[in-house]
């Protein structure tokens, strides 16, 4: 598991809402567990992009830890 600091930014930074993101929208199409090495690089090349992620919180260890998941992990088409 990722450090929490560890995952992009949901949003390209500097961008307060998806609505700030005007243009044509891609989605990517990436391998299993790419997501966010894909938004890191679209980050560092100053592309926008919105990456669907959520904050949860696990108590394990005798603390709370706190991490983001996907909010769609490995979906698959099924023919």
């Amino acid at each position: 598991m990722l450090k929490f600091t560890d995952n992009p930014p949901i949003l390209t930074p500097g961008v307060e809402s998806l609505r700030d993101l005007d243009g044509t929208w891609w989605m990517a199409h990436t391998r299993p567990h790419f997501e966010r090495a894909f938004a890191w690089n679209l980050k560092s090349r100053g592309i926008g992009y919105f990456l669907s992620m959520c904050e949860y919180v696990i108590f394990s260890g005798g603390r709370n830890r706190r991490g983001m998941k996907l909010l769609f992990p490995s979906y698959t088409n099924h023919s």
